[in-house]
């Protein structure tokens, strides 16, 4: 891709994705606490039925993690966790429209190098997010947010492949799919973020 075109794909990318970004790690274990805190709550305050056997013990204590285990989490657990994913893939955004700006001035191999950490960032992402369990009422925008950063993930890829066989066409196809995935992700971002009351 010329750099002239680099530089429109990369004005397109930066003015989507301002603000928008990744923290796998630090989310991870932020929702492993976050979880675990809640079910511990939940756990010690539930009432302990009156039993006759210990086989009837054994069934209900079995019953009972179960549905705790799949029960949604609570808005404020949600919140909480999501926050912490939301600085992780912001992070990515920026990292994104940086190296956008700055791929005219590289070589193919450095485009190849930096868009597929890119991208396997971006699966990590999308990764992190499928482990949250919204209530009812979010569940469709995390999806969309979810599939965005996946279509992000597949446009970071084919860039790095076109830059490793040096087909400017195929990158710079990629590259406008990009803006349109990229701005798939500011949108549900920003409908999530006011949701749970953090836009």
């Amino acid at each position: 891709m010329t750099k002239r075109r680099w530089a429109a794909c990369a004005l397109a990318v930066t003015i989507i994705l301002a603000g928008c970004g990744s923290s796998g790690s630090s989310s991870s274990a932020s929702r492993t606490s976050t979880s675990t805190t809640a079910t511990t709550s939940a756990t010690a305050a539930a009432p302990q039925p009156a039993t006759t056997s210990a086989t009837t013990t054994a069934a209900t204590t079995t019953s009972s993690a179960s549905d705790t285990a799949a029960a949604p989490q609570t808005p404020t657990a949600f919140r909480t966790a999501f926050l912490v994913d939301r600085a992780g893939f912001r992070a990515l955004g920026t990292s994104l429209a940086s190296d956008v700006v700055h791929a005219g001035t590289k070589t193919d191999a450095q485009i190849a190098t930096e868009f597929a950490a890119l991208a396997a960032d971006a699966r990590r992402q999308a990764a992190a997010l499928r482990s949250l369990d919204p209530p009812a009422a979010d569940r469709a925008q995390l999806t969309r947010l979810i599939s965005g950063l996946d279509g992000v993930a597949a446009d970071l890829t084919r860039i790095a492949q076109a830059a490793t066989s040096h087909d400017a066409a195929a990158a710079e196809a990629a590259t406008r799919r990009l803006v349109a995935d990229s701005a798939a992700v500011k949108q549900a971002d920003t409908a999530l973020s006011t949701a749970v009351g953090s836009p």
